[in-house]
């Protein structure tokens, strides 16, 4: 099958190892799975040296979809900061792009003042982690009202997900907060309205900001569904894993059987 690989990219201060459950479930499926560092994060930060979040979405496009996909349309799977990178590949890169799942994500920003406002506030955050550090910066993350509802998640889930946090490099941290904020994108809707590609919303219906984006989207896009998870907040990774386990193997299911079937009638 050619349609069958699956990128999965993870939010802000994330890492690959939050899909673990999504890929198992989707090699199950057949499908090829990739989960990829994001620039500014892990180990081995790349691609730091990008003034823009146009260039460095051009930069994961020749990483993630250039000559080593063999031509191979790709399913995207992103959370939050995933999810808009996934929604800027879709909509510079239609061609490449089988489908999205965009899990709590934005967009962009339509007017001026918004992105000057949130320009502001990123550059304070940046400014706030590059004066106390990161384990301070985390802290003050976590305790965003973005992040209220995993209040009630074991102390344990909360944990793994602090630690894995702390484990990357502040700078890069700095720069992508700079580079790939949301302030820093363009709105995404004009380029992807004139796409085709099939995407779907998932959202929490308690992540009022990312619900507004969803609806606004679906009454636009010409393929775009929305999905609300009931009782869950902007990180369904950790508020309702099993529910984007099922998503994810549900839209794959479908494109790549749709794959597989002009396969048949190809050949």
């Amino acid at each position: 099958m050619n349609d069958d690989l699956v990128i999965c990219l993870h939010g802000f201060l994330g890492s690959p190892a939050s899909w673990v459950r999504v890929a198992a479930a989707l090699r199950g499926l057949g499908a090829t799975v990739e989960a990829p560092w994001l620039p500014g994060h892990g180990p081995d930060p790349h691609h730091t040296d990008a003034r823009s979040f146009d260039e460095v979405v051009d930069r994961l496009a020749g990483d993630l979809l250039g000559e080593r996909t063999a031509g191979r349309r790709a399913i995207l799977i992103g959370y939050s900061l995933g999810g808009r990178i996934a929604l800027a590949l879709a909509a510079r890169f239609p061609e490449r792009v089988r489908a999205v799942l965009a899990i709590g994500a934005s967009t962009g920003l339509d007017s001026e003042d918004e992105r000057a406002r949130r320009l502001a506030w990123e550059a304070g955050l940046v400014q706030d982690l590059n004066l106390r550090g990161l384990e301070a910066f985390v802290d003050a993350w976590q305790a965003l009202p973005l992040f209220a509802t995993q209040a009630l998640l074991p102390a344990d889930v909360l944990s793994v997900q602090r630690r894995a946090r702390l484990g990357h490099d502040p700078a890069a941290i700095a720069w992508a907060l700079s580079a790939l904020g949301t302030g820093s994108m363009p709105s995404l809707l004009p380029r992807l309205v004139k796409t085709a590609v099939p995407t779907l919303f998932a959202v929490g219906a308690l992540d009022e900001r990312a619900l507004d984006v969803a609806r606004r989207a679906m009454g636009v896009l010409p393929r775009a569904e929305v999905a609300v998870v009931p009782g869950a907040g902007h990180n369904l990774l950790l508020e309702a894993p099993s529910t984007v386990v099922e998503l994810a193997v549900e839209l794959a299911r479908t494109q790549l059987s749709q794959a597989a079937r002009l396969e048949v009638e190809a050949s």
